[in-house]
């Protein structure tokens, strides 16, 4: 019998706010962490975790946006607050998410362009917390 042993968890990545500091608010430091996975293809998994900044939270037209910025890679992205997980390249599952500000959001993505898929969500995150108006 060949079993493969589980991969341990990995460990916890810093939580990324508006202003790009984490929450100790020490600096950006790295908020993609990237596990190589045993994936034919030499596929990668990333994962994120970053504060929803905007003053408004994730509604329609920030979500919109996200969903639109997902379905750019070919990776499968995941986005997660709470209990509440669903898929980034939905829009109904992103609004399910009901997350306001300063709600930590666990991004995570696996396939050939993981990494970036990852990167590009928690970049547009922190610009769409700089866009609420008055």
């Amino acid at each position: 019998m060949d079993a493969t042993p589980p991969r341990p968890d990995p460990p916890p990545v810093p939580v990324r706010g508006a202003g790009g500091a984490d929450e100790s608010g020490a600096g950006s430091g790295e908020t993609v962490e990237t596990v190589e996975t045993g994936a034919a293809g030499g596929g990668a998994a990333a994962r994120a975790q970053v504060i929803v900044g905007a003053r408004q939270g994730l509604h329609a037209r920030p979500a919109a946006r996200l969903v639109e910025t997902a379905k750019r890679f070919q990776a499968e992205v995941r986005i997660q607050h709470g209990t509440t997980r669903g898929s980034a390249k939905d829009l109904l599952d992103v609004l399910y998410l009901a997350a306001p500000q300063g709600a930590v959001l666990v991004v995570e993505a696996s396939g050939p362009d993981a990494p970036q898929a990852v990167e590009a969500i928690v970049a547009l995150l922190g610009l769409l917390s700089g866009e609420d108006g008055p």
